[in-house]
């Protein structure tokens, strides 16, 4: 993941706390490859670490004179380093530790959403969430097959209550269409039911218009299943 992208995730919300302090040995910071971790330090702080590879770090400075600065680290590469920084108030270390995360395949969900998608997406203890309302059952199928094709992915959004009834009402006119017009999908809370029987020799019909129409409606209801 590219360090500009991390920083305008982490722009969007507030810079963490500083690190607590851990009496009696060097505080550690645990790290995945390709997620972010911010410390705040003081306005005139440096740096180093040791060795640099694990680690990309950058020197944020928070807007106004007297306001603490910030080091962003985004985890690059498996391995372990020290981070030393030095400020009028003395020496601070941390032994970083970085290991192997595939972020990268959690962020390539979103090439399974369509244009215009409505959900967003930030990072949550170095897992992906999905956040806001979809706005298409298309979406919202990406949302279900996203949370497939990743398990540790966490969803909060759901699907705008208006393209549930819009889907059941077009599952609705296929069955008029074929002449079911004594049929109805109708919503029962989180589930869509059938009204009325299917007259006999028409089940062949039913039957077609059940398979256009059963993923859509099924997705339509889905609901995520997050991992802990």
């Amino acid at each position: 993941m590219l360090l500009s992208q991390v920083i305008a995730v982490l722009l969007a919300h507030p810079l963490s706390e500083p690190c607590p302090a851990t009496v009696g040995s060097t505080p550690r910071i645990s790290m995945w490859v390709g997620s972010p971790k911010v410390i705040s330090v003081a306005d005139d702080a440096t740096f180093k670490l040791s060795p640099p590879e694990p680690v990309d770090i950058k020197l944020i400075k928070k807007p106004g004179p007297g306001r603490g600065a910030a080091l962003l680290l985004v985890g690059v590469k498996e391995g372990d380093a020290v981070l030393t920084v030095e400020s009028d108030g003395g020496v601070s270390r941390w032994n970083v530790n970085v290991e192997a995360a595939d972020i990268d395949a959690e962020l390539g969900i979103k090439t399974l959403f369509p244009c215009g998608t409505t959900m967003r997406w930030k990072f949550v203890k170095e897992r992906v969430q999905l956040f806001g309302t979809a706005s298409s059952l298309d979406e919202w199928m990406a949302v279900a097959r996203s949370q497939r094709e990743v398990p540790t992915l966490i969803v909060s959004g759901s699907l705008d209550p208006a393209v549930i009834a819009w889907t059941i009402g077009e599952a609705n006119v296929a069955l008029a269409r074929v002449g079911l017009t004594r049929l109805h999908f109708v919503r029962d809370g989180d589930a869509v039911l059938l009204e009325g029987e299917v007259p006999d020799g028409r089940e062949a019909d039913f039957a077609k218009v059940e398979a256009e129409w059963r993923e859509k409606l099924t997705a339509a209801f889905w609901k995520p299943k997050n991992r802990k």
